[in-house]
C-alpha cells in the first residue's frame, strides 16, 4: 500500500479522531517521505508515515486501531526515525534557517549550546 498526500492526510485525521476519543494529547511530527509528499508535489506517495511522537505508547495503540479499522499496514505510522535523533537535551543544531536545521558535527570542536 502506498499513501498519497491525500491518503496521508486522511490517515492522520483518523488518528487524531482516535486520540481525541481516547482523550490523549499527543505531539506528532511528520518526517521523511511522508513530509516530502505533503510539502513537495514531486513526491507522489510513500509506503509509510515516518514520525516522531509522544506519548509513544498511546499514539501506537491508537494507530493500531486506526490501521485495523481502515486497512492500513501494521506500523503505518512509526517512529523508527527516532533512533537517529540525539538523546541529549543539548542542541546539536549548528545552523538554522526557517525550518531547515543543519546538525553540528561532533568533530567540529565547537561547544554545543543548551536549549
Amino acid at each position: 500500500m502506498a499513501f498519497s498526500p491525500a491518503g496521508i492526510r486522511e490517515a492522520l485525521e483518523h488518528l487524531v479522531d482516535e486520540l481525541v476519543e481516547r482523550d490523549v494529547a499527543a505531539r506528532i511530527t511528520i518526517v521523511g517521505g511522508a513530509a516530502m509528499a505533503l510539502v513537495h508535489a514531486p513526491r507522489p506517495s510513500t509506503r509509510d508515515v515516518d514520525a516522531t511522537y509522544r506519548p509513544v505508547e498511546e499514539v501506537e495503540a491508537a494507530s493500531a486501531v486506526v490501521g485495523d479499522r481502515h486497512g492500513y499496514p501494521p506500523r503505518w505510522i512509526n517512529d523508527d526515525v527516532a533512533a537517529t535523533r540525539p538523546t541529549s537535551n543539548r542542541s546539536s543544531t549548528a545552523v538554522e534557517f526557517g525550518a531547515l536545521r543543519a546538525p553540528r558535527s561532533s568533530s567540529s570542536g565547537t561547544t554545543q549550546t543548551s536549549n
